[in-house]
């Protein structure tokens, strides 16, 4: 379907979807289930032009405002029965696609139904991606007034601890998980059968981590080993527990700036809605990944009926996908476009935008401070982690749990998004490496082999040679 002439677009950020994933997540706001879980009224359109990410201007506003006005009316009551509503459809979500994978599918009117029935439940849940997502400025502004009425000195720090969750997400738990045996071997190759088994453990729990839109190479034991390797000699029992204590730390930590700024009772409700939904907007990305890692096999039977390698089915639609499958026709959600006619439809439709840019130096948010140099390794996808070595700069749109074992190799974090407490930013921490969040720009500025500085003391990136 394409968009009216007249459509105008928004950037929301850099997305390295590919169609079969873009069609599931791109428009992230089936209208159907907005109106079903908010009574949300929006288009179901959305753009997706190198790697960039467009919606129809206004659509976040109207979903995001209808909110404010219950919170405004409701209190904190109303975003905490949303955010509940959230786990409680990503449970079912979960449960239900389990379920369907577990279905005969022996042959092709059986893949059909079983990816139609994932489809729909696949979208069903899909719009929990952006129901939190769209309250970022809400947040932002919110907290921003209850600081402005104190005289502060510390307030970024303020800040960070405010927007730290009370809970570990997935990616958190199996860092836990991956230290726990590192603290367990007596040597940097101390692969006895014991260790073994809790590796093998480890992977079945974590195999999926490393999967993100439906691209990259589960988790294997090999993979786990070399990072064992790494961490060995990183203190792992002391890092363990420092990320196991964390959920206590926080807590006690919000309870004392809520105590010496003296926070009054909406204040203090807000400050730990604040907590739960940092916490579900990473809670509802792992989720989705652990859902893509299930349903992958079906997609590679899809591939097999069809005659397709399943790299190649990645770039139909799932409305394509089930239309190849029926043999009836039916109309695409999307509309894939490519060389001068994808130029001349971002033209038209005004997202046409420089390709690349020439600068020496950016700047960006401090996430955590530090200095080092080293070259620059572009990541859009997990197919790119494997590029990133040790002391490289990795340099991204925005970090994932996926990218975890390439951030523990690299010296340094430079990202285009995020905020004081987006995924970037709390690995960094973790790991105490530097971290420049928010260039807006970094993945133009640079490219693979650049020799570049990453000065976190004062947000400062720069090309050295």
């Amino acid at each position: 379907m394409n968009p009216a002439p007249e459509t105008k677009w928004v950037k929301l950020g850099d997305r390295a979807y590919l169609p079969f994933s873009f069609s599931l997540n791109g428009s992230q706001n089936s209208a159907k289930y907005l109106k079903k879980y908010g009574n949300f009224e929006n288009e179901d359109r959305a753009i997706m032009y190198q790697h960039r990410f467009y919606w129809p201007e206004n659509e976040i506003e109207k979903i995001a405002d209808y909110q404010i006005r219950r919170y405004r009316t409701q209190g904190a009551k109303y975003l905490w029965s949303m955010a509940k509503k959230c786990e409680q459809a990503g449970d079912v979500f979960l449960k239900k696609i389990t379920r369907i994978i577990d279905r005969k599918t022996e042959n092709k009117s059986e893949v059909q139904v079983n990816l139609s029935l994932i489809i729909e439940e696949y979208r069903k849940f899909v719009v929990f991606m952006t129901i939190p997502w769209v309250l970022d400025d809400f947040f932002g502004q919110e907290l921003n007034e209850i600081l402005n009425k104190r005289n502060l000195t510390e307030r970024v720090e303020i800040e960070k601890k405010l927007n730290q969750p009370l809970r570990l997400n997935e990616g958190e738990l199996e860092q836990i998980s991956l230290l726990k045996i590192a603290a367990s071997m007596k040597s940097v190759d101390d692969f006895n059968p014991a260790i073994l088994k809790k590796i093998a453990k480890h992977v079945n729990e974590y195999g999926w981590l490393p999967i993100r839109w439906f691209v990259g190479n589960p988790l294997k034991e090999t993979d786990v080993i070399e990072r064992l390797k790494h961490v060995f000699s990183d203190n792992p029992q002391e890092r363990s527990k420092s990320l196991k204590d964390q959920a206590k730390k926080v807590k006690k930590e919000a309870e004392q700036i809520i105590r010496e700024l003296g926070f009054n009772e909406e204040e203090c409700q807000f400050a730990y809605l604040l907590k739960e939904y940092t916490f579900i907007r990473t809670y509802r990305s792992d989720l989705i990944n652990k859902v893509n890692f299930i349903v992958i096999p079906i997609l590679k039977k899809a591939s097999a009926e069809l005659g397709i390698p399943y790299s190649d089915i990645l770039y139909l639609s799932y409305g394509e996908i089930l239309e190849c499958l029926r043999d009836e026709k039916k109309l695409a959600h999307i509309t894939v476009l490519s060389g001068k006619e994808a130029e001349a439809f971002a033209t038209k439709e005004g997202i046409l935008e420089q390709k690349s840019l020439n600068i020496n130096e950016i700047k960006g948010v401090t996430a955590y401070k530090g200095k080092t140099s080293g070259k620059v390794k572009i990541v859009h996808n997990p197919n790119d982690i494997s590029k990133v070595e040790k002391g490289d700069i990795l340099v991204t749109t925005m970090t994932f749990p996926s990218y975890i074992a390439a951030m523990e190799r690299a010296a340094a974090f430079v990202t285009d998004e995020g905020g004081v407490l987006c995924h970037a930013a709390i690995v960094a921490r973790e790991m105490k490496k530097p971290c420049v969040i928010a260039t807006k720009i970094a993945t133009k500025a640079f490219k693979d082999g650049d020799m570049v500085e990453v000065d976190a003391d004062t947000g400062i990136v720069k090309i050295i040679k």
